[in-house]
Parts: C-alpha cells; sequence; structure tokens
C-alpha cells in the first residue's frame, strides 16, 4: 500500500511539474523578447494548447487505460469468465492491481472448482443413492429431487420441482402443524402414496429439518418397503383402522395426550361426555367450567398430579359440569404409558347409572323402613304414652283438679313438677331421636361426606336393631381400642349396618349369634393385590352364626338383583348398594363364608385423620338478645313455639305463615329486621326460593334454616349461596339460642 501510494504521488508531481515547465518557458520568452501583444498572445495561447495536449495524453495513456483494462475484466467477471487476465504494460501502481486482481480471480477460479467437484461428487452420490430424496423449503415447495425419489414417484423430475410437497404425500403426518414446529428436529413415519397410475405404494419417509442460508429446510428419505414389510403394514394399517373405527364407534371417551398436555389422539365420543369440543381444552378456564367448585377442582389436581408421577387412577368417579352447566358423573380412568409416557385417559359417563342407582337404593332404604316400621310403632306409642300421660298429670295438677291437692292451700309440689317436666323431656328426646334414624335411613338427598366415629354409628344403630331383628338372635358388639374414624355421610353407614345385620337374620332363622366388631388395619395387611392407597384402614366386621353361603355363588353376592331369597322376599339390592356406596369412598369389601359354620362380611374404609369433638352446651349458658327477628313457618305449633322463646330470650319477633307473607313483611320492614328464620319446606314456595327472594331485597340478608327434614338435602344448597346455617327440628333451646346469635355473628 505504501509503493502504490507513493507512485501515485510521484506521477502527478509529474504532471505538475511538465505544466510548470510549458508555462515558465512561455514566459521567458516572453521576457526575453520585445515582441508585439499579438506576438505575446500567441505565443501563449501555443504553450497552452501544448501543455493541455501533453497533460491528456499522459492521462490517456497513464490513467485512463488501464482504468478501461480493469473495467472490462470485472465486466468479464460478473458474466462469469473467470480466466480472463489484465495486461498492463506500465510499471507502476496500476500494474500492481492488475497483479493483485488476477490472483484473486486464479484463487476464486479454483475455489469454484472445487465447489463445483464437490457439488458433483454429492449429486452424483445422491442421483445413485437407493433412497429417494427430496428437499422443501419451509413452504413445502420441492427444491431438489433425485433420481430414485423421481422414479418412486413415478414422476419427472421437472414436473415434481416447484410443486407442493403434499401434492405427492396428501396423507403424511409429517406435514401436519404439530409436526412443523421448530423443536421438532426428525420424525419418521411409514405412509402409503400413489403414483400417477394411482398404484399403491408403501414407503417409509424420514423427515429431517436443516438449515440452508440461515433459512428452514426439510430433507425427506423415501425408502420403499420390500414385499414382505409391505405386507406387514398393510395388516399393520388394517390393525389400526379397525381400531380406529373400533374407538370411533364406542360409547366410551379415549383421550391421549403427550408428556407436555397435547393431544395425540381422540374419539367424538369424549367430546359427547364432557360436552366441550377438544379445542376448548386448551382454554385457561376449562378446568374451572368442569369444576366449578374450587376445593374440589383442587382436589382433583391432586390425581392428575398421581398420575404424572406414575400412578394409576382405576375408575374413579368425577363430579363435573358440561357446557350447559348439566351435571354429569364421570367415570375415569387415566395412566401413563411407556416408553414415550404419553397419558391415556378412559371416560365413561355415569350419569344415567348413578340416578338409576340412587333411585334403587331408595328403593331398598323404604325396605328396610318397612322392616322397622312395626317395632318402631311400639316404641312411639310407649313414649307417647309417657309424654301424654305426665303432659295430662301436670295439666290437672296445675289447674287445681288433683285429688289431695289445692292450688292455694297446698299446691303440687315443685320437686314432683319438674321430675315430671324432666321425664316428658327425656321421653320427647328419645322420639326425637327415632325420627332421626328413621329420617337417616329413609331419606333421599344429596350425600355429605363428614368425619365420623364408626364406633359411636354403631351404637345408634343398636337401638334400631333390638327392635328389628329377632329375640332368639344375641348381638355382641366388639369395638376397636382406638376411635375408628371415617370420612362418609351418617346415613349410608346406618343403612350399610341395618342390611348386614338384617341379611344375617335372615341366614338364621331359628336364631343365632350376630357380631358386630370394628378394627384398624394397616393395608399391606389387608389385600396386597388390589389397586388401593396405602394407608390405615377402618374395617367393620360383621359376622353370623347362620348356614353360610354356597361357595358357587360367593362371587355373586354383590351383583345386583342377585338374591337367593323366594320371589316377593327381597330386592336383591341390598349387598350391591353396600359395595357401591364403600367404592364410593374409596374402600373395599370382602367375604367369607363356609357351609353350616356362617359368614363374615368385612367392610374397609380408609382411616380419616380429623379430630371429633362435640361442645356440650350448658342450659345456664343461654345467650340472649334484643334484635328483631321474622320467623316464616307454616306449622303453627312451631311458629308459635319459636317466637315464645326468642321473645323470653329479649329479642322482637315478626311471624309468617307462608313463603309469600314472609317476603311481603321482610319487603316493608327489613331495614328492622336483624334475621330471618326460615323453615325449608313451605306451601306453594320452597325455602330455597324464599331465600333467594329475599336476597334480592337485601342480599346482605342474614338467614337461619331449620326443619323436620334432613340437613344434608336442600339446606345445603342454600348454605352455599349464603345461608348462615341450619338447625333440625325438634331442638333444644339451648341450642336455638347458640344458633341464633351464631347467625346474628356471622359476617
Amino acid at each position: 500500500m505504501l509503493s502504490f501510494r507513493s507512485s501515485l504521488a510521484a506521477k502527478i508531481r509529474i504532471l505538475i511539474l511538465l505544466v510548470l515547465c510549458f508555462n515558465l518557458g512561455a514566459a521567458l520568452i516572453d521576457i526575453s523578447l520585445d515582441l508585439p501583444n499579438i506576438w505575446r498572445f500567441a505565443i501563449l495561447f501555443v504553450t497552452f494548447i501544448a501543455s493541455f495536449l501533453a497533460v491528456q495524453r499522459f492521462i490517456k495513456t497513464r490513467i485512463v487505460k488501464p482504468l478501461s483494462s480493469f473495467d472490462n475484466a470485472f465486466s468479464k467477471m460478473l458474466d462469469g469468465e473467470l480466466k480472463h487476465k489484465i495486461e498492463i504494460e506500465s510499471h507502476d501502481e496500476f500494474l500492481l492491481l492488475a497483479n493483485r486482481f488476477n490472483e484473486l480471480n486464479m484463487k476464486l477460479l479454483s475455489t469454484m472448482k472445487t465447489l463445483s467437484d464437490s457439488e458433483e461428487r454429492y449429486r452424483a452420490i445422491s442421483e445413485s443413492a437407493g433412497e429417494g430424496i427430496i428437499l422443501y423449503n419451509s413452504d413445502n415447495i420441492i427444491m431438489y429431487v433425485n433420481k430414485a425419489a423421481s422414479e418412486i414417484l413415478n414422476y419427472d423430475k421437472d414436473h415434481i420441482l416447484g410443486q407442493q410437497i403434499s401434492m405427492f404425500f396428501p396423507r403424511a403426518g409429517f406435514l401436519s402443524k404439530e409436526n412443523s414446529r421448530e423443536e421438532v428436529n426428525h420424525i419418521s413415519e411409514i405412509i402409503n402414496i400413489f403414483s400417477k397410475e394411482r398404484k399403491e405404494i408403501p414407503i417409509e419417509i424420514s423427515v429431517t429439518r436443516i438449515k440452508i442460508a440461515d433459512n428452514p429446510a426439510y430433507i425427506a428419505i423415501l425408502h420403499v418397503l420390500p414385499p414382505s414389510l409391505s405386507d406387514l403394514h398393510k395388516a399393520l394399517r388394517d390393525e389400526e383402522e379397525f381400531l380406529h373405527n373400533f374407538i370411533e364407534e364406542i360409547q366410551t371417551g379415549i383421550l391421549i395426550l403427550n408428556p407436555q398436555g397435547r393431544i395425540l389422539m381422540h374419539n367424538t365420543a369424549i367430546e359427547e361426555i364432557i360436552g366441550y369440543k377438544v379445542e376448548d381444552f386448551y382454554s385457561k378456564d376449562f378446568f374451572e367450567k368442569i369444576f366449578p367448585d374450587a376445593h374440589y377442582r383442587e382436589q382433583n389436581a391432586v390425581y392428575i398430579s398421581r398420575v404424572a408421577s406414575g400412578l394409576v387412577i382405576n375408575k374413579k368417579e368425577f363430579h363435573a359440569r358440561d357446557s350447559h352447566n348439566n351435571k354429569k358423573v364421570l367415570l375415569i380412568t387415566a395412566k401413563m404409558v411407556p416408553p414415550q409416557n404419553n397419558f391415556i385417559l378412559i371416560v365413561r359417563d355415569i350419569t344415567e347409572r348413578k340416578n338409576l342407582e340412587q333411585n334403587l337404593m331408595q328403593v331398598q332404604k323404604m325396605e328396610g323402613v318397612g322392616t322397622l316400621a312395626a317395632g318402631l310403632a311400639h316404641d312411639f306409642n310407649n313414649l307417647l304414652t309417657g309424654i301424654l300421660g305426665y303432659s295430662n298429670m301436670l295439666r290437672i295438677a296445675v289447674s287445681g283438679k288433683l285429688p289431695g291437692y289445692n292450688i292455694d292451700s297446698n299446691p303440687f309440689p315443685r320437686k314432683k313438677l319438674l321430675q315430671y317436666l324432666e321425664r316428658i323431656e327425656n321421653a320427647s328426646q328419645r322420639a326425637s331421636h327415632i325420627t332421626g334414624q328413621m329420617l337417616a335411613i329413609s331419606r333421599k338427598h344429596i350425600y355429605q361426606p363428614q368425619p365420623l366415629n364408626l364406633n359411636q354409628i354403631i351404637e345408634e344403630v343398636l337401638s334400631l336393631l333390638k327392635r328389628v331383628l329377632n329375640k332368639n338372635i344375641v348381638i355382641q358388639i366388639k369395638r376397636s381400642m382406638n376411635a375408628a374414624i371415617i370420612e362418609a355421610d351418617p346415613s349410608q353407614i346406618i343403612q350399610i349396618i341395618m342390611n348386614l345385620c338384617i341379611n344375617a337374620q335372615d341366614s338364621m332363622p331359628s336364631g343365632g349369634v350376630l357380631i358386630i366388631e370394628t378394627d384398624i388395619i394397616s393395608f399391606p395387611d389387608v389385600s396386597p393385590g388390589r389397586n388401593l392407597k396405602t394407608g390405615p384402614y377402618v374395617v367393620l366386621i360383621v359376622t353370623d352364626s347362620g348356614k353360610g353361603i354356597e361357595k358357587e355363588i360367593l362371587t355373586n353376592i354383590w351383583e345386583p338383583f342377585f338374591t337367593t331369597k323366594e320371589p316377593g322376599k327381597g330386592t336383591g339390592l341390598g349387598l350391591s348398594m353396600v359395595k357401591s356406596i364403600v367404592i364410593e369412598y374409596e374402600g373395599f369389601v370382602d367375604v367369607k363364608s363356609e357351609e353350616g359354620k356362617g359368614s363374615s362380611f368385612y367392610i374397609y374404609f380408609p382411616e380419616s385423620k380429623a379430630f371429633l369433638f362435640e361442645e356440650k352446651k350448658s342450659e345456664e349458658d343461654m345467650p340472649s338478645g334484643h334484635e328483631s327477628v321474622l320467623i316464616i313457618d307454616d306449622d303453627e305449633i312451631a311458629l308459635t313455639f319459636t317466637q315464645n322463646v326468642l321473645e323470653d330470650m329479649g329479642y322482637k319477633t315478626h311471624t309468617a305463615s307462608t313463603g309469600e307473607e314472609g317476603i311481603e313483611k321482610y319487603k316493608q320492614y327489613y331495614e328492622l329486621i336483624d334475621l330471618v328464620i326460615l323453615d325449608i319446606v313451605l306451601p306453594n314456595m320452597d325455602g330455597q326460593t324464599v331465600f333467594q327472594e329475599l336476597k334480592k331485597i337485601n342480599p346482605n340478608v342474614r338467614v337461619l334454616l331449620f326443619s323436620g327434614y334432613s340437613q344434608y338435602s336442600q339446606s345445603v344448597e342454600i348454605i352455599n349461596i349464603g345461608a348462615r346455617g341450619f338447625l333440625q327440628k325438634p331442638f333444644r333451646i339451648v341450642d336455638f339460642t347458640h344458633k341464633v346469635r351464631e347467625a346474628l355473628r356471622k359476617n
């Protein structure tokens, strides 16, 4: 670079010196000769012309000509003539540039030849390959195809190049959006293609993602399967098509997802069962739609995490909502399938079956109620005899008509008065307890699991059993050392015990021994082969000394409508209902029996870790108040009694005997009313409707529910939408007053 600059500077200096010499010569001539002005002008003009011509020639020969050579050389290079050389006669910087250009040109020529040879080698390899090779870009336009691919497709190369690859592989999975994502670098599949003669050709195709000049492209390798593999592929394809059609036709929903949660396959039934399109599964609020209850949604999330960790959900019931907000009961089996660790979900809609089961259970319940009716009627008559008798005695005594007593001089003793009142109260409480047991057995409601001590439930059922079972049956109770706590609905547990004991009685027509016992046992000791969650189980064992069960029918006894009783003496629903309830609480059942030696039924429930405690309220601690209360009850006795109790405790009261009347009074005085006590069962308008109308008047209305019916039925729904609590009729005054204060305190 230094020599180049020096040479160029020297040329400029020579050019300037030449011009100066001409001008200096002209000036000297002008000074030395005393010539006329016209001659002087002529000499200067000639000198200028000579200088101009000399400079022009110098520029043309020394600068323009070499530059023209360079321009010509570059033009030929652009035209692809890399062998052209620049010839320069002068020995200056242009010669240096020409030499550098010629060297660069030779190197470029050598590189192009190397690339050309390499391309020819790779093209020769590609063209001689037995596998078909297709190169296409991200727009699926074919950019290259080798001879083998042309022969496989049975089209000329010119016909293939520039076409969409989907034209030749219309059903190929590798062209799907799912497989065209950037993270998918390689995929293989076996497909059938059709030549232009519509001949079916089974091939294995492998597609690899590459980059050409930083742009994505794809190389597809085609391998025609040999006849043996072709036949095998056809058989596999036929089987796959059969399975696909089978899965599509069955009424069970099938859903397969990859570990990232993307749906790989599904059938139409899954959409019909769940009530949503598969596309809706990806929406953020989908889980909230099918499981509106937040707590229940969190529980289900635990089950999903179980599957992700490799555990199996086996026929688990899920209560969901479809797109029309209809309630659905879904039976779901879910597991992870290696080696890809995909998830498969099998979903069945058992809503109708569960409704039928509920109806059948209610039929079976009423059968049990019929069995109890005679014994309970006798007990009620005894209790009513005491209640009416003592009430009548008190009325006569207080009125002064009882012989031997006088209101003024010899009144009825206060101690004896309190004694009679206590006996009336005790008899009423016993009657209330019997009524509650009857309701628990017979009612039809939404079951609400809660922590229960199984030993206490057995104690409650024992009084019923003594009334129902034959007197020649001896009942023995064996309780576990520790509290047997389970999570279940009390009415269902009572029903299980009653069914098992009544069945035991039927197997001992001449009498015998009935043993009811509880125990706590660990899972491995229960049944290692069962697919159940680990941990301790509470077991209920009902054993009889009856005739036993034949070995041939032992496995059939849990089936619905299976019975060994004579026609008209049994529905065959008792044991099937027991099993259904137990499975619902994630437990299981078992039976051991030997002909002539009796039977033992084992009912297993997962043990609950909940703590049970009962707060004893004293009559000395009955809270009073000064607030205003509206009582809505259609029963005159209950309405008057509730009003009297509240007024005696300091409250101001308003009353209404119908829902319509209660709504009208609340509308008039709602600013003055602090609490509404509402009976759930009213004529013309039920309690839930009344509550909703009250909320329209005042969204913050305080409502305490009470009823002689189940607290787990309609009351649960009303509490869920804002009621402050529930009290079961009949009730103790101390419990009632505490409930009223609790409802008034709640925000």
